[in-house]
């Protein structure tokens, strides 16, 4: 799920957002979304600036930030 959209410059945008799923099946669900962004056409580049998953009892969560270029 997109969270919020933060903007930088004209031309740049931050993306955050959380995947909750299976700790086995997050890594493969956020290469995914990285792949639909980048094939979708909407930005020149797509860098992911953070990444980390929660550890302990929330071992199922996953929050990212992306930079995203028009």
């Amino acid at each position: 799920s997109i969270r919020r959209q933060r903007q930088m410059c004209i031309r740049d945008r931050r993306i955050t957002g959380s995947i909750v799923a299976n700790p086995a099946l997050k890594e493969r669900y956020f290469s995914k979304f990285i792949d639909h962004i980048e094939v979708s056409g909407l930005f020149k580049d797509v860098d992911v600036i953070n990444k980390k998953t929660t550890t302990g009892m929330d071992i199922d969560n996953m929050s990212f930030e992306l930079k995203c270029e028009l």
